[in-house]
């Protein structure tokens, strides 16, 4: 029979263990990172861009071509895990440069969607074709469905976790 002492233990134990997994993910995708960084760097400066919003325009075309859906700004937003005051200034620039365009509902107005542009298209491509995926991506790409579904509900649960982190004061 275990004793509370004893299920605490264990309970502290795989805590320091996901700790100590989590530590060693982070710096791999780091160093991972520091690789992407400088082309990432380099597509976004020849478009005028910052790295954020070239992603933010790779994740709007990828999603409407895959997927054949538009996000609005709050499903961006959440995607990112980012308030939607954070995401409309990257949204205003792309909108700005015509990479985007954002849509009105004809029923409910209050709903605005974001559509990606023939020129938006086209830079995400270019991001797309530059390998800038990460190694790991491939073998990603080999775990079942339920796997990945899995994996990626509890790795959001984590960056929900560990982005609701309390400041410190120093």
């Amino acid at each position: 029979m275990m004793t509370a002492n004893t299920e605490d233990k264990e309970k502290e134990d795989l805590v320091r263990r996901l700790c100590d997994l989590i530590m060693q993910i982070s710096e791999v995708l780091e160093k991972e990172d520091c690789k992407n960084a400088d082309l990432l760097s380099q597509i976004a400066k020849n478009h005028g861009l910052s790295k954020t919003q070239l992603l933010i325009l790779r994740h709007i075309v990828e999603t409407a071509s895959s997927q054949g859906k538009f996000f609005t700004i709050k499903d961006l937003a959440q995607y990112m895990q980012k308030t939607p005051p954070a995401i409309v200034p990257h949204i205003n620039l792309l909108e700005d440069k015509g990479l985007v365009i954002r849509k009105r509902r004809r029923f409910d107005r209050r709903k605005v969607y974001l559509i990606p542009t023939k020129d938006g298209e086209k830079i995400a491509e270019t991001l797309l074709s530059e390998e800038t995926d990460p190694w790991f991506f491939p073998v990603l790409t080999q775990m079942p469905d339920e796997e990945l579904t899995f994996l990626a509900n509890k790795l959001e649960m984590l960056a929900r976790i560990v982005s609701e982190k309390p400041e410190t004061k120093v």
